[in-house]
């Protein structure tokens, strides 16, 4: 995890930029042809009924859920350096919530 999400990086440059997107997205919504091109989308079932705020808002929700994973996955690992390598990515992703 650590090496992919650059230390939580990643993720943290995406919430700090969230509401800066939702702005965005708002200036969007104030041309038809992007009112237009968003329902479209939200029809394709792909989408599963999803609305474009609902999946900007999906990176966060997972980045949240992390720690409760890793602790889970700590409590079950019984080798020592793979626990602590567990512990430390743990460390890095609740310093950086």
């Amino acid at each position: 995890w650590a090496e992919h999400s650059k230390n939580g990086e990643v993720y943290h440059n995406y919430c700090l930029n969230y509401d800066s997107a939702l702005t965005y997205l708002d200036t969007l919504r104030k041309h038809e042809q992007f009112n237009e091109f968003e329902k479209w989308c939200e029809q394709d079932a792909r989408c599963r009924r999803l609305q474009l705020t609902d999946l900007l808002i999906a990176p966060m929700q997972h980045y949240m859920k992390i720690p409760l994973l890793l602790t889970s996955i700590r409590k079950y690992t019984a080798n020592p350096s793979e626990k602590e390598m567990i512990t430390n990515c743990l460390n890095t992703v609740e310093s950086s919530l």
